[in-house]
């Protein structure tokens, strides 16, 4: 069993004093167990002024996390906001770790990371959490194949890290104090843990009714569609103009694999070269059903309020870590708090923990018609862990 501790702040400036608030909410002394892992997540102010640094200063367990945009607990949201869960057990195990610089280099880094970790647990993972760079060079897709493979196909749940710029400046994983925009961090599970997942798409109304074939593609970029050129297509459809992709970087863009998984959500990214091809956030694989949707606010926020519903039916009293994609919190124009909001209205009064977050890219178990999961790397989406 996992309990989870919540706490929060806003002070950014005051050091000690924000550290010494999210210390009294946590009250370890009292609700500790034996095995702890600390989960943060916060925009690069709070790394910049030294929270994070002090606050792990203060804790005996490895702090973990990255920086986003946006994220929610114990009641409170927003922006400028740092929440920290306390993942704590008596029979449950954490091992944490950081790899050196990727480079481009998914596999190099998570084979290395994944031996330390698995060797300090000293069992094979239940339940693998990373906190991702977010790259251009490396797709999410590569890091959940790699450690699915180093792990032999244990369940993985986490996120790639966001931030508040255009430019990936300030997209950080954080690592007892550490922090960068080229390492991974990753939390293993051992022990008596038996998570449950749940994931929200853009609604089936919202997609159009036109499909096409990926044709040419290599990893993360997409050079073909029935033999159109990637942007000539989505041209021809009328979501963009010739030079500028403004309008397909804010609409989900869906992958069918064919095989009776769920679809692959994916986001675009920017154009890859002048020959018509599109650099994506996920991989694009060739000969896959591609399709395109609208996502708007009521969507986003209706959508997050059903799987939520459903996921407090499961949890009767359980923890749930929850990430959302930033690209959700475009679709919702001004009142870009509206999803975190809803959340946190329906946890109002109720017994279970949560930390919410935006995402650069959701990473969650996907389950076909038989019951067989699949890690999976996905952007436009809601995913939920029930611990």
């Amino acid at each position: 069993m996992i309990k989870m501790l919540t706490a929060c702040t806003r002070e950014i400036d005051y050091v000690d004093a924000a550290v010494d608030e999210l210390l009294a909410q946590l009250d370890l002394g009292r609700n500790q167990l034996k095995n702890s892992v600390g989960i943060v997540h916060c925009t690069e102010d709070f790394l910049d002024s030294g929270v994070v640094k002090a606050l792990k200063g203060k804790l005996t367990f490895d702090l973990v996390g990255c920086t986003s945009n946006g994220t929610a607990a114990r009641g409170e949201f927003g922006q400028l906001l740092l929440t920290l869960s306390v993942l704590t057990s008596d029979d449950v195990c954490f091992a944490a770790g950081i790899s050196g610089e990727v480079g481009g280099d998914a596999a190099g880094a998570v084979k290395e990371l994944y031996g330390r970790i698995e060797a300090e647990l000293a069992e094979k993972p239940k339940l693998l959490m990373p906190f991702t760079p977010f790259s251009p060079l490396v797709g999410g897709d590569e890091f959940v194949a790699e450690m699915d493979k180093a792990s032999g196909g244990a369940a993985i749940f986490g996120t790639r890290a966001y931030g508040t710029t255009i430019d990936f400046t300030n997209f950080y994983t954080i690592y007892n104090g550490q922090y960068s925009t080229d390492k991974l961090v990753i939390v293993a599970f051992g022990g008596n843990i038996v998570p449950e997942f749940l994931v929200a798409y853009v609604s089936e109304n919202r997609v159009f009714k036109q499909k096409a074939i990926i044709t040419a593609a290599d990893k993360n970029v997409l050079h073909k569609v029935n033999n159109m050129s990637a942007i000539d297509y989505f041209i021809s459809l009328g979501i963009i103009e010739k030079g500028d992709m403004r309008g397909l970087i804010t609409m989900p863009v869906l992958l069918g694999l064919n095989d009776g998984t769920p679809v692959l959500m994916r986001t675009a990214f920017s154009p890859a070269d002048r020959e018509g091809s599109i650099l994506f956030c996920g991989e694009t694989p060739v000969g896959a059903t591609l399709g395109v949707a609208i996502m708007d606010a009521d969507d986003v926020v209706s959508s997050a309020e059903n799987i939520l519903r459903e996921a407090l039916e499961k949890a009767q009293g359980r923890s749930l870590l929850i990430y959302s994609c930033a690209a959700r919190s475009f679709a919702l124009g001004a009142e870009s708090d509206a999803e975190l909001k809803k959340i946190v209205e329906c946890m109002d009064g109720r017994p279970e923990s949560y930390q919410v977050t935006y995402s650069g890219g959701e990473i969650c178990p996907v389950f076909n018609k038989e019951g067989k999961m699949f890690n999976r790397f996905n952007n436009n989406i809601l995913i939920i862990c029930i611990l």
